[in-house]
């Protein structure tokens, strides 16, 4: 009788995620998907062809946003099933974040930030076990959110904290950073601070770092950075 309780509290709690997220995905389309009705509209009734060749585009623009909203829930439900994890191996976590602060140093001065590689690993390697392109994935997500959510002028670092157990992948800036109480509530899909939703984004960017945290078996904490934000993620170390 206990194990079917156990299992019944598990199914039930697994329809209540499942109604939530439903609900959450029409709420956060809703109003894409209006905005590109009411463009396309316009767009059939506009007798200018410069004007109706300006809102055809800006109607492809709303159409990219609601698939990116897609293809990043597409993408954690990959990540939450562990298929991939048959394609696990052994991964350099320097190089990888060295090869991350190439790519996007200059992505991030071209808007207007700077981006800083910080390492603290005392000469110590520093390798875990993990999908590789998953772990690209979570330190872009992590870099491009400190550039969303920080004024022109922001100060960013990417670094690797190698201790004897854990190598730790952190992101941090000297934006107006999170509240204590709002910490956790970023996590969920779609959560965002400002309510509004008038910024770019889709909200899943730290729903998928989380996702690919978990299954890597890693922690995430976001603590001050007085000013600021520090994302940090551990991961169990390995030679």
């Amino acid at each position: 009788a206990s194990e079917v309780n156990d299992a019944l509290k598990q199914l039930q709690a697994s329809v209540t995620t499942m109604t939530q997220v439903t609900t959450d995905i029409a709420h956060d389309l809703k109003t894409p998907i209006g905005r590109l009705f009411l463009t396309l509209e316009a767009a059939s009734e506009c007798k200018e062809q410069v004007s109706t060749q300006a809102l055809i585009t800006k109607a492809m623009d709303e159409v990219v946003r609601i698939t990116g909203t897609f293809e990043g829930l597409l993408r954690i439900s990959q990540i939450e099933s562990g298929a991939r994890r048959l394609r696990f191996a052994r991964i350099d976590l320097l190089a990888l974040v060295a090869d991350i602060y190439d790519i996007y140093r200059d992505i991030v001065e071209d808007a207007g930030r700077s981006l800083r590689l910080s390492n603290d690993t005392m000469g110590a390697a520093c390798f875990v076990w993990g999908d590789e392109d998953f772990l690209k994935q979570m330190c872009v997500n992590l870099v491009v959110n400190a550039m969303r959510h920080t004024p022109e002028g922001a100060r960013i670092a990417i670094g690797i904290i190698s201790r004897s157990s854990s190598c730790t992948v952190f992101v941090n800036d000297n934006g107006p950073g999170i509240p204590e109480e709002e910490r956790q509530r970023v996590f969920k899909r779609f959560y965002r601070l400002e309510k509004s939703r008038t910024t770019q984004g889709t909200g899943l960017g730290l729903s998928l770092v989380k996702a690919i945290s978990d299954v890597h078996g890693a922690s995430i904490a976001l603590t001050d950075h007085n000013p600021g934000l520090v994302v940090s993620v551990s991961f169990p170390k390995i030679a």
